[in-house]
């Protein structure tokens, strides 16, 4: 049996980073987004200028109104001047509550301003003057829209083995929900071990009442325990809540000993989102005041399920794999199943001295299930060191976002920090396909070699139940402005439910 150790492992990292893989899934870049629900700004138009406002309420009860003749979320200059804007605020039955006017601006084409009596799907009307667009030309846009509530971005559901080896490229996937349900919010997916940050995965899009995932592999370099944490950063456009935008779980890092450890989970997700808010005002002259002024509720449902084998040995296999033989099972059902003979690598290197390193990967499109599968050797003139590792996973979600470092290892793309993602759903309905999960979940894995050396793991994963619940019951809050008054009630609730488990062990000591 051959021997390795952590500074031959660290050695290799040249060979890997000349390796070509064959294709996976078609990716998508980052900057295109899989699907928008409902666009966070209303937008209008005169001559060759533009106008684009966007109403958001945040969790101190303010109501931030964002007003430019450019991008929003850009830092580019916006176009001309604001010279004027004014603000209308209306009832659900369209009656005018208040009017507001902001005049000789010269501050550009951007400006923000922020209310304290604008509630959750308050009709408002934004017009502005704007100049310094089509020559001396005085340009009027009218844009119509609503107050929404600004993006709340939570992190959970962080899955990744509860051991590894030194050494072994370990996958590491973390779910992103969006939680009020009103807009979509881009941020960076960012992986921590021990504090410090590995890997990323910027520019993540999640739609409004969305779940996402995002997948990183990070190789580990020394022995011990170790602490993971997936981080939602930088939301753009800000986040409702900032406590719940983390997730952590430990990983034991071990030398390996064993022929083939193995470790597999298993889970399967269900999300309901729902809510509703409401309210009216009143002014001191007893003016636009109504018994229900407007109202608003969501409902958003969705799931997700996830399911990976990961494995390594200290022994190199040998291409051709002569066979190898997969199967994921729950509930008396095969997930996915696949059976290749004589499979050469899709990549080999041999420098004829006794280093050489050949991989493969295969995916399936139907399943989403991927095999990979890493064998090398390498030699410092006097000691061999070698080994095997592969992985066996299937992701689910509406779409999944591969970290920078995900991407570089298993595509080989050295770019700097492109992060693309693929998606499940084509919008027609269709969410892929969803499993009826058991009360476990099997992985039959067994590969086979030229030379007979056999990888051999059959891991029952029990599942557990899983429930976790956000509850903000219905309440209401009276305030006092020096206008009037307002009446503002709101609940929501948040509930994930469904099975998960874990699995490790080791064969042919």
């Amino acid at each position: 049996m051959m021997k390795w150790s952590p500074l031959a492992l660290a050695s290799l990292t040249t060979l890997f980073a000349a390796s070509a893989l064959a294709a996976g899934p078609t990716l998508v870049p980052n900057s295109n987004r899989y699907h928008e629900k409902n666009p966070s700004a209303a937008t209008g138009r005169a001559g060759n200028a533009t106008l684009s406002v966007r109403a958001l309420l945040g969790k101190d009860s303010n109501t931030v109104v964002e007003v430019t003749t450019g991008q929003l979320d850009s830092a580019a200059t916006a176009p001309g001047n604001l010279s004027k804007v004014q603000m209308k605020a209306f009832d659900a039955n369209g009656d005018l509550r208040w009017n507001r006017n902001y005049n000789g601006l010269t501050g550009g084409g951007s400006a923000t301003y922020t209310y304290d009596d604008l509630r959750r799907g308050q009709p408002i009307q934004t017009q502005a003057n704007i100049t310094g667009i089509d020559g001396k030309r005085t340009n009027v846009v009218t844009v119509q829209g609503n107050v929404k509530l600004r993006p709340d971005v939570s992190v959970g559901g962080l899955s990744a083995p509860s051991r590894a080896t030194v050494g072994a490229p370990v996958n590491i996937a973390a779910t992103i929900t969006e939680t009020n349900g009103d807009v979509g919010a881009t941020l960076n997916c960012v992986l921590f071990v021990d504090g410090a940050e590995v890997d990323r995965a910027p520019g993540v899009w999640i739609d409004g009442g969305g779940t996402v995932s995002c997948a990183f592999t990070q190789v580990f370099n020394s022995a011990g325990t170790k602490t993971l944490e997936v981080r939602a950063s930088d939301v753009v456009p800000g986040d409702y809540d900032l406590t719940n935008n983390s997730a952590t779980q430990t990983i034991e890092i071990v030398s390996a000993s064993a022929p083939f450890y193995f470790s597999a989970y298993a889970q399967d997700i269900t999300y309901n989102n729902t809510g509703r808010s409401e309210g009216w005002s009143r002014y001191n002259d007893g003016t636009y005041a109504s018994d229900s002024d407007w109202n608003y509720s969501w409902d958003y449902k969705g799931w997700y399920q996830q399911g990976g084998l990961w494995g390594w040995s200290p022994t190199s296999m040998t291409f051709p794999l002569t066979s190898v033989d997969l199967k994921q099972s729950t509930g008396g059902a095969t997930a996915n199943s696949w059976n290749f003979t004589n499979m050469a690598a899709d990549w080999s290197w041999d420098d004829g001295a006794g280093n050489r390193n050949a991989a493969v990967w295969r995916w399936d499109p139907d399943t989403y299930s991927y095999f990979y599968l890493n064998s090398w050797n390498w030699t410092d003139g006097t000691n061999n060191y070698g080994g095997t590792w592969t992985n066996y996973y299937r992701y689910a979600g509406a779409a999944v976002y591969l970290s920078s470092g995900y991407y570089r290892y298993w595509y080989q793309y050295n770019g700097g920090s492109y992060s693309g993602y693929y998606t499940f759903n084509d919008w027609s309905g269709s969410w892929g396909q969803q499993w009826t999960f058991g009360p476990d979940y099997t992985f039959d894995f067994t590969v086979t070699d030229a030379t007979g050396t056999v990888l051999d793991a059959h891991p029952t994963v029990t599942l557990q139940p899983y429930n976790s619940t956000w509850d903000y019951p219905f309440s209401c809050y009276d305030y006092s402005w020096s206008w009037g008054e307002s009446h503002y009630c709101n609940e929501y609730h948040y509930q994930q439910t469904g099975v998960y488990g874990y699995a490790s062990g080791s064969t042919g000591n």
